[in-house]
């Protein structure tokens, strides 16, 4: 059976008014419309659904039976069509973004505060993995925006990346340990003879430092290695050797017997980018939220 759904349409208001004219004037067509289309879907479900009494017509047993069923058809389609509306007016949804936690410590949490404020019934969700996770994620649909340090070494094909920060990377160290290396110029060849600590090399930044240091033939391996951050400066403030780590990261706790070494070299800056996958539609949360992250880049300082 292969049934019009516009007569199921016909058929609810019909059986809601109970009068053909009455379903006439809020369908917006003629009372004979309505009852030419009835006969039409008696005729394919093979029962009667109305029979008439007085000036209105009442509901057959199968009529009131298939009422039964269209009456919430017709109320779920009414509720989608209103969450959808609110979803267009930012009333509801969610955005699912996925950022290490550096980058939301560092450069997202005013962003996200600003969005919380103007839009409180839009939920964000953070997914908190390294940036070649969160690209992934994007790119099997699992996360709707994804703020990554962004590898120039790897191809992104397929994604629509916005440039959005950019941030240089720094080797710091206490001073009770390595107080003699203060206001002393070093180069990478010496730094290689201290113990490092950085993060683990499945991350971007330690990948883009490892293609920095392989195109100047150096073998640098750390001596230690963290998935966060803010391990790394927990272990160089407790002396167990010298933390490279984002230069946002280490102004927070510079001055606090720990020190910046100064390299002969200059590291390369790495960018933060705004990635979205360009073949899964962006709902108008998703978009609202970039155009507002963009407003904290770089560009618009």
């Amino acid at each position: 059976m292969n049934v019009n759904f516009e007569l199921y349409k016909i058929f609810y208001y019909a059986a809601k008014h109970l009068n053909y004219s009455n379903a006439a004037k809020e369908l917006y067509v003629s009372q004979s419309s309505i009852s030419q289309n009835i006969k039409s879907l008696e005729v394919q479900l093979g029962s009667k659904l109305f029979y008439r009494a007085g000036k209105g017509v009442h509901l057959t047993e199968e009529g009131k039976l298939l009422y039964s069923y269209i009456e919430k058809a017709f109320h779920i389609i009414k509720a989608g069509e209103k969450n959808m509306e609110s979803l267009n007016s930012l009333e509801s949804g969610t955005v699912r973004i996925g950022a290490s936690d550096t980058i939301c410590k560092y450069f997202l949490f005013d962003a996200l505060k600003e969005f919380h404020v103007l839009y409180p019934k839009v939920n964000i969700t953070i997914n908190n993995r390294p940036s070649s996770i969160s690209l992934n994620m994007v790119n099997k649909g699992l996360l709707d925006v994804g703020i990554i340090n962004i590898n120039p070494h790897k191809k992104t094909a397929g994604y629509n990346i916005i440039k959005f920060k950019s941030f240089s990377s720094v080797f710091i160290a206490s001073e009770e340990r390595f107080g003699h290396l203060k206001g002393k110029v070093l180069s990478l060849e010496e730094l290689s003879d201290l113990p490092l600590i950085s993060l683990e090399k499945d991350s971007t930044t330690r990948r883009i430092l490892d293609a920095f240091l392989e195109e100047r033939q150096l073998g640098i391996s750390p001596e230690f290695e963290f998935g966060s951050m803010d391990l790394i400066l927990e272990m160089t403030k407790l002396n167990v050797g010298v933390g490279f780590v984002s230069e946002p990261a280490a102004n927070s706790i510079l001055g606090d017997g720990i020190f910046k070494l100064q390299l002969k070299e200059t590291l390369p800056t790495i960018d933060i980018g705004i990635v979205y996958n360009n073949n899964i539609p962006q709902t108008i949360a998703t978009r609202t939220f970039i155009e507002l992250l963009e407003s904290y880049g770089d560009d618009n300082k």
